[in-house]
C-alpha cells in the first residue's frame, strides 16, 4: 500500500511538472507572439506616420506648383511675355479657299 501511494505520488508530482513546464512554455510561445505582433504594429504606426508626413509636403508642393501654373497661364502674363511682345500684327491677309472641300448638296 505504500508503495502504491508513493508511485502514485511520484506520478502525480511528475504530472504536475510536466503541466506546469507546458504552461510556462506555452506562456513564453504567446508573449513572442504578442510582442511580435505589437512590434509589427507600432512598425505600421511609425510608417503611417511617415507616409502622412510626405503626403503634407507633397500636398504643399503640388499646391505650390499649381499656383505658379496658373500664374504662369494668366492673361496679363501672357499679353506682358517678350515672346508675345515681340510679335508683329498681319497687315496683308490673304485666304485661300479650298474648292476640294465636301459639302451638301
Amino acid at each position: 500500500m505504500a508503495t502504491t501511494l508513493r508511485s502514485s505520488f511520484h506520478k502525480s508530482e511528475y504530472t504536475f511538472y510536466l503541466l506546469s513546464s507546458i504552461a510556462v512554455a506555452l506562456f513564453c510561445i504567446l508573449s513572442l507572439v504578442y510582442l511580435s505582433h505589437t512590434n509589427s504594429v507600432a512598425t505600421k504606426g511609425y510608417e503611417i506616420k511617415q507616409l502622412r508626413e510626405e503626403k503634407k509636403v507633397l500636398q504643399a508642393e503640388l499646391s505650390k506648383w499649381n499656383l505658379k501654373l496658373v500664374q504662369t497661364q494668366s492673361l496679363q502674363n501672357l499679353s506682358a511675355s517678350s515672346t508675345i511682345q515681340g510679335m508683329k500684327t498681319m497687315k496683308n491677309r490673304i485666304f485661300l479657299q479650298d474648292p476640294s472641300l465636301a459639302y451638301n448638296q
